[in-house]
Formats: structure tokens, sequence, C-alpha cells
């Protein structure tokens, strides 16, 4: 399997005089705001992607130190703060220590420091990605853009160098570059510019109601796609197409943390490495048990029955071919969302496959149109164990794909039985629709959308973990740094939702009789309000 591939990031931060005006009605600066934001991001590229090459070039600096000034070109007042390498916490130190000036410098010269400086460090050596991040808040004048941007444009474009833009205070992205900024403002001067730009080399303009929300912008482009399985779906013996299987949701497990001695000397890593060993249960004396003398064995009631690693393997083995077999179409009512039994995965037609394409996209739409599912045999790789899987019909930004959702065998179910529960009223059923229609989060007209987008929403556990690994990292002896607000904010009910609910709240309690029980003595019994 090929290593990762190589990727360089360079981000151009502006520290220009302007930046030390107020932010809207934050209580911060510009500058601060823009930091907060750049240390984020850069934090995510330690966690997520700890190999990725990163330069900072800072402008409108009170210094002027960059190859192309010393060469004599002019480009004064911008700073090569640091040449692209893999991230470290030096980087992040180098960040906080960063302060506003009372220069200003073209943003203009800023981006062609920061282009010279990857070209340099690129030369021949291929690179799978490259993109420039640019944070400024587009206060200072461009000069002279008519005669340096069509080659910028050009030679960005011919390497695939896309542009991204975090403009502090720039228009809302729902609306054009002449709306009102976030401070409430107008757009400043340089954000048409920007925006222009971007649209020429490819990239995004992200406009900044905060740190927290550019997170989440830059989380979502952080996510290789990778496929974990290349296989034909067999609709027919006569009709095949070329898939690539690729894992739309994948659990984001904690970092494994590594063990080290404290005794061991300063000249070595103190790496610790756990031996297992395996001693009879009966042995008074605890001796080892050595490999040749183990065996495993399944219970038969109480009967142990031994089984061989050849055995073992047989019985493990199967000769499967990878595929992706269609067994059946159903009617979508007939698989119903709770018998799903895993993760989803995306199934899409082979990369630049014409062919492939026009056919996954016939075949969704029909599925679609007839309101139907595949049901499919999918072995993912040779002699792995078969699973039935559920194909669902989507088009996603204009591309036909099918959501692939495992189906449990008849040995996953699980019966279950639970006592009836008395009817409840004509009342008691009006007070609790009232109620759930209330609280929902579902935006309503003129309420902006639903509130609750699962993309955005962060694991609370990851992000204090990275929180405390940044935080000690910087100073060993900080305490453990408390949750962010505004990702905490996300497990909580929303605040206007949970007001404007309490008269619904108050009709339900009318509704029901709620008393109190006595806890019962019975291990394991739980008592409380009912």
């Amino acid at each position: 399997m090929a290593g990762r591939q190589k990727s360089c990031v360079v981000v151009v931060v502006d520290s220009g005089s302007s930046m030390k005006s107020q932010f809207g009605e934050t209580g911060k600066t510009r500058f601060e705001i823009q930091k907060e934001a750049l240390k984020l991001f850069l934090q995510q590229k330690l966690f997520v992607a700890p190999k990725e090459e990163i330069g900072i070039v800072c402008f409108g600096a009170s210094e002027t130190k960059n190859d192309l000034a010393e060469a004599d070109m002019g480009y004064d007042n911008v700073v090569t703060l640091r040449r692209p390498s893999a991230g470290d916490l030096q980087m992040i130190r180098g960040v906080d220590a960063l302060e506003p000036s009372d220069k200003e410098a073209d943003p203009l010269d800023g981006i062609i420091v920061a282009w010279d400086l990857m070209q340099k460090h690129i030369g021949t050596k291929n690179y799978a990605k490259k993109a420039m991040y640019v944070f400024t808040d587009g206060a200072a004048q461009i000069e002279g853009a008519e005669d340096v941007l069509p080659n910028l444009v050009s030679t960005m474009t011919q390497q695939e160098c896309n542009l991204y833009v975090v403009g502090i205070e720039f228009s809302s992205s729902s609306s054009d570059s002449s709306g009102s900024a976030a401070g409430g403002a107008s757009s400043p001067p340089a954000e048409p510019f920007f925006r222009d730009f971007v649209d020429k080399v490819g990239g995004e303009v992200l406009d900044s109601a905060g740190a927290f929300e550019l997170l989440r912008a830059f989380k979502k482009k952080e996510v290789a796609q990778t496929s974990k399985s290349r296989v034909n779906l067999t609709v027919t013996p006569h009709m095949q197409i070329p898939v690539h299987v690729f894992s739309k949701v994948q659990p984001q497990r904690l970092p494994t943390m590594e063990k080290r001695s404290l005794a061991a000397p300063e000249d070595t890593d103190g790496l610790v490495r756990m031996i297992r060993t395996k001693y009879r249960a009966d042995d008074p004396d605890g001796g080892e048990v050595a490999a040749e003398d183990q065996a495993k064995a399944f219970k038969y009631g109480r009967q142990l029955v031994p089984v061989s690693d050849a055995d073992e393997k047989m019985l493990s083995a199967g000769s499967f071919d990878r595929c992706l077999q269609t067994l059946v179409a159903v009617p979508a009512s007939e698989i119903p969302i709770q018998i799903f039994s895993g993760k989803a995965d995306c199934v899409a037609a082979e990369p630049a496959n014409e062919k492939a394409a026009v056919a996954m996209d016939s075949l969704v739409r029909s599925l679609q149109e007839t309101d139907r599912v595949l049901i499919a045999r999918f072995v993912w790789r040779a002699n792995a164990a078969p699973k039935a899987v559920a194909l669902l019909p989507r088009i996603t930004s204009g591309k036909a794909v099918l959501m692939m959702l495992p189906l449990p065998f008849a040995e996953d179910f699980r019966s279950l039985s639970f006592p009836p529960l008395p009817q409840p009223t004509d009342a008691q059923i009006a007070a609790t629709d009232a109620l759930v229609s209330t609280m929902s989060l579902n935006g309503g007209p003129g309420e902006g959308g639903p509130r609750l987008d699962p993309k955005s929403c962060f694991n609370p556990v990851i992000q204090r973990f990275n929180q405390a690994i940044v935080a000690r990292a910087m100073d060993p002896s900080a305490p453990l740094p408390d949750l962010d607000p505004k990702i905490e904010a996300n497990l909580k009910p929303e605040r206007d939702i949970a007001e404007k609910a309490q008269p619904a709240f108050a009709a339900v309690k009318a509704a029901f009789t709620i008393t109190e029980t006595e806890a019962s003595k019975r291990k394991g019994a739980r008592g409380g309000k009912r």
C-alpha cells in the first residue's frame, strides 16, 4: 500500500495596524480573533495531519525578512516566520507570540512571498496537496493587482494550489461583497479582490463570526478520501458497474498514549513494552505455560471441546471472492431503519470512468423513481466474511451514489417484550404533541434552518482531550482547561427554545399525574418520580 501523499500549506497572516480594531461587540480585537482561529487551525493540523508541511508568512509586520526583500525586490514589512516543515509545538508558540504592528503592507505582497516560499520548498518534488490560507481583515489597499495577478493565477492554477481566505469581518457568504460584515460595518475594501482571486484559482472565502465557526470549516477539509474496497457491483450477470466503497461514518477515537518509564536514563526514550505471560490457574507455583503447550477450547454445555490452530483456521476461513452482488430489489418501506446494524458506507462509480458513472446514475435514479432499495451480498476483500447489505439510492452534490448499510442476520435479532402501557387521554396526547412541536430543532420560517447539524457538532471528549494536550504541551504545570463553551453548548438545550417551551412544559405537567415512589429495596431496582 502506498504511503500517505505529501502536502504543503503556507499560511499568510495579517498583522497590520488595522487588526488592532475591535471585532464587533466581542470585546476583542480583530487580531485576537484571528489568532484564536489560527491557533485552532494549526492545532487541528497537528492532530489530524501531523506530517503536513506548514509555512507561515506575516505581512504588515514591523520588520522585513523574506527572500524577495533580501534580493532587493521590495516586499517591505513582510516576514517569513517559518519555512515549510512538519508542524510542531514551536510553530504554535511562534503564532502565540505574534502581535499587531503599527505598519501596513499590501496583502498581495504577502501572498507573492508565500507563493515564492512554497515554490522554492517544493521544487521538483511531487506534492499531492498544495494550499494557501490567508488570514486578513482586508482593510489594506491592494495596488498593482492587474499587473501581477494574471501570472500568479496562471501558475497557482497549473500547480493546483487552492486559496482559502479567512476574512475577519468579511460579508456573510450568503450575501455579496457589498453586504454588511460581521461587525455591522460595510465590507472591507480588499474583499472583492479576494473573492475574485478565489474564484479564479479555486478555494473558498470563509467569513468569520468567531474562531469556533472557522474550526468547523477547517475540520471538514481534513478527511482523506480513500476507498476501503474496489469491486464490481453486479446488478445482473450481464451488467456490472466498477465501484469504489468509501467509509461515510468512521468513529473517531482518542489517540493511543504511549507508556514510558520515569526511571529510564535521560539518553533513552524510556518506552515501556508489554510482554504477556500465561500460566495455569491451578498451579500454586505460577509457572509459565509454553506456547506449544497451549490449546484453545470452546464450551459445549459443561464440556470443553479442544480446537487446534489448524481447526480454527479452517472454521474461520472461507473461499469467498470479493464481490458486491445484488440479490433483490424491495420497496423501501420493507426495510425499517431500526434494523440497520452498523456503519454507513458510500458506493460511488469508479473515478474517471464515464460509462460506470452513467450506469450508476441510471440505476440510482431508477431506484428513486420506484422507491426501491437493493439488497446485496458484500465481501469487501477476498476471504472476508460475507455481509448482507441494503443499498439506498442518493443524489448528493449532483452525483448519484448508493448508501450501503449492513443488515442483520437471523442470529443478530433480539426478541424484546414489554408490559403494556396505559392508554393516554386525548388531553395528554395534545399536550405532548405541543411540547414536541415547540422543542423541535428544525428552524421554522425565518429561523435560518435546522438548529443542529451533526457535521458541526464536535465530540466533547476528543475536543477537551486535544485542548488539554495543547495546554500541557505549552506549559506542563498548566491546569486542565475547561471545555470550550461553544462545544459544550451543543450538548445542552437551546436556551431560547427551552424558554419558549415553558407553557408546553406546564401543560404536560398538568395533564399527567406525577407522584413520587419510594425506592425499592430489591437489588438493582431504582426509585424516583413517576
